[in-house]
C-alpha cells in the first residue's frame, strides 16, 4: 500500500475503511462520497485517510455511521402494526358517525331545496320576459293564434317543466308569481295557456 503521506487511491481507502470497520468499505461507496462532496482528494488526486475519515464522519448522517460490532447503525421506524390500536370510548364512535351522517344529509337536503327554489324563482322571473322580448325574432312569422301557443309552450317548457322536475324539493317554498302583464293584451290568454300545459304535464287532465 502507498504511504499515508502520499495519500491513498480510492480502492486503498475503501480497504482502509473496511479494516477499521467503518461504512464506505467499497470503491463505489468512496466514489459516491467524493461525488457528494462529503470527502475531498488531495492535490495529487489521492485521499488522506485521516482527513477523509474526519470529513466522512462530519458530513455523514449519524444513523449511517458505525454501529455495534462495526456494522452500520440502522434507523428503526416503529411499525404501525405494533402500535396499540385506539379503542373508541363507548357510546361515541359509531353513535358519532351516525350523528354526523344525519347532520350531513340534513345539510345536503337543505342545500338542494335552496338551489331548487333559486332556479325556479329565476325561471319565473326571467324566462317569460325573455320570451316576450324575442317574439319578433322567433314568433312573429306565425299566425296570431299559433304565435300565442308557441310562446306559452316555450315559457312552460322552461319554467313549469323545471318546477315539475324539482317538485320534491319545492314543498312549502314561497315562489314569485309570473308577471303576465309583459304580454300586454295577450296576458290572460298566455297565463291560461301555460296553466293548461302545466296541468297536462302534471297529469291533472282527463
Amino acid at each position: 500500500m502507498a504511504s499515508a503521506g502520499a495519500g491513498l487511491t480510492v480502492a486503498q481507502y475503501a480497504r482502509h475503511r473496511r479494516q477499521l470497520g467503518l461504512t464506505g468499505q467499497t470503491p463505489q461507496a468512496v466514489r459516491k462520497a467524493l461525488l457528494a462532496g462529503r470527502i475531498v482528494t488531495l492535490s495529487n488526486g489521492r485521499l488522506s485517510p485521516s482527513a477523509a475519515d474526519e470529513a466522512w464522519a462530519r458530513n455523514t448522517d449519524p444513523l449511517q455511521q458505525r454501529g455495534v460490532g462495526g456494522k452500520p447503525a440502522l434507523c428503526v421506524t416503529p411499525s404501525l402494526a405494533s402500535a396499540p390500536a385506539a379503542v373508541p370510548s363507548r357510546g361515541t364512535s359509531l353513535d358519532g358517525l351516525e350523528l354526523n351522517k344525519s347532520v350531513a344529509e340534513a345539510v345536503y337536503l337543505r342545500g338542494k331545496k335552496a338551489l331548487a327554489k333559486e332556479l325556479v324563482t329565476a325561471a319565473r322571473r326571467e324566462w317569460p320576459a325573455f320570451i316576450a322580448n324575442v317574439s319578433a325574432a322567433c314568433f312573429d312569422a306565425l299566425p296570431a293564434e299559433e304565435r300565442l301557443v308557441a310562446r306559452a309552450t316555450e315559457i312552460s317548457l322552461f319554467a313549469y317543466l323545471l318546477e315539475n322536475w324539482l317538485e320534491d324539493y319545492l314543498q312549502g317554498a314561497s315562489l314569485p308569481e309570473v308577471d303576465w302583464s309583459i304580454f300586454g293584451a295577450d296576458a290572460e290568454r298566455m297565463k291560461a295557456e301555460c296553466e293548461d300545459v302545466r296541468r297536462y304535464w302534471r297529469g291533472d287532465v282527463e
